[in-house]
């Protein structure tokens, strides 16, 4: 994951390069944050009607106790960048 250095001043990407720029920040938070997909044959498992109980307080309420560093999902976006966007 992209990181700031000791001073606050430089983004350092995961492989110890450092990026310059709004854009090269920008390309380092999006390939950390929202890396590539899953292939497009890719079939999601079946589910039930578990989804019924869902609603926007409890996704609220299990974003708030997810660890920053969980480990993404199948759409391969973490728990951080959600909460940035949702809480």
């Amino acid at each position: 994951m992209p990181r700031i250095d000791k001073n606050g001043q430089t983004l350092v990407r995961e492989d110890g390069s450092i990026a310059e720029g709004y854009q090269e920040w920008e390309q380092a938070i999006l390939q950390a944050h929202f890396p590539q997909g899953p292939l497009e044959n890719f079939n999601p498992a079946q589910g039930g009607k578990a989804f019924e109980r869902v609603d926007t307080q409890l996704v609220g309420s299990l974003l708030r106790k997810a660890a920053n560093t969980s480990a993404p999902g199948d759409d391969r976006i973490s728990a951080d960048i959600i909460k940035v966007f949702w809480l």
